[in-house]
C-alpha cells in the first residue's frame, strides 16, 4: 500500500489492534473541507465515546477492561448522495480541466443503486494526486451535527497515542451545524486502498454518536 497505512499482515488479533499506533490521516490527505468549512488537523480526545472503547475488554497483564461508555453507538444515517467527481485544482489550466472531465467520463466512482448489496455501497473510487480535488456528495439526514471527524477506520480499534488521543481531521461549526446534503472535498497525496470513517456527534440531548464507513479505492 502506497499511502503509508497500517499493514494488515501485522495484525493477528485484537491484542495487536490495541497495541497499534494510530495512523495519521495527513499521510494520505492533503486537504479536506465539508460545505466549504476547512478541516483542522488535531489530536482528538472526542473521536471515541468517552468512558468506553471500541476495542473489546482485555485481561491482565494488558490491563483491566475499560469502564462502560456513557452512551452507545448508533447506526450512521449518512449515505452517499451521488457520484464522487474529480476537479482540476489548476482551474486556469484548460488541459487539466479537460483531463478531469475525461477522467469523470471514464470512471464510475460509486454505485448507489438500491439493488446493490449494502456492504459494497461503501466502496468509492477516487483520484489520487495533489493536482486533483475530489468532491464526495453526502446526505447526513435530518439531524444536525456541530462536529464531524475524519480519519482511518482502524484508528478506532487502537487506544490512541501516548495521551489517549487520536489523529483526525476535525470539522466543527456549532453556529451552523452540518445537516442535509453536503460535499466532502478532499485532495489525496497518492493512490491506495483504505477504509475511512466520518465520526459524527449530533446536537441532541443526550448527543447521538455514529460513524460512517467509507472504502476508498484511490487510483491515478
Amino acid at each position: 500500500m502506497s499511502c503509508n497505512c497500517q499493514n494488515p499482515a501485522s495484525i493477528n488479533s485484537w491484542i495487536d489492534f490495541q497495541k497499534m499506533t494510530p495512523q495519521n490521516p495527513l499521510d494520505l490527505i492533503e486537504y479536506a473541507e465539508i460545505r466549504t468549512v476547512p478541516g483542522l488537523y488535531l489530536n482528538s480526545n472526542t473521536f471515541l465515546i468517552p468512558g468506553g472503547s471500541s476495542a473489546p475488554p482485555v485481561s491482565p497483564p494488558f490491563g483491566p477492561p475499560p469502564p462502560p461508555p456513557i452512551t452507545a453507538w448508533t447506526v450512521s444515517p449518512f449515505t452517499y448522495n451521488g457520484l464522487p467527481t474529480c476537479f482540476a485544482n489548476e482551474t486556469d489550466n484548460q488541459q487539466m480541466v479537460s483531463d478531469a472531465l475525461q477522467w469523470n467520463f471514464k470512471h464510475q466512482t460509486a454505485d448507489t443503486s438500491a439493488y446493490s448489496a449494502l456492504p459494497v455501497r461503501k466502496i468509492i473510487f477516487l483520484r489520487g494526486g495533489n493536482q486533483w480535488a475530489m468532491d464526495i456528495p453526502l446526505s447526513l439526514g435530518a439531524s444536525s451535527y456541530p462536529n464531524l471527524q475524519l480519519t482511518f477506520r482502524d484508528n478506532a480499534t487502537t487506544r490512541g497515542d501516548y495521551a489517549g488521543a487520536y489523529p483526525v481531521i476535525d470539522f466543527s461549526n456549532s453556529a451552523t451545524p452540518f445537516t442535509g446534503n453536503v460535499n466532502l472535498r478532499i485532495i489525496l497525496k497518492t493512490t491506495g486502498h483504505v477504509s475511512m470513517v466520518l465520526r459524527a456527534i449530533d446536537n441532541g440531548a443526550p448527543a447521538v454518536w455514529s460513524m460512517f464507513e467509507m472504502e476508498w479505492v484511490i487510483v491515478p
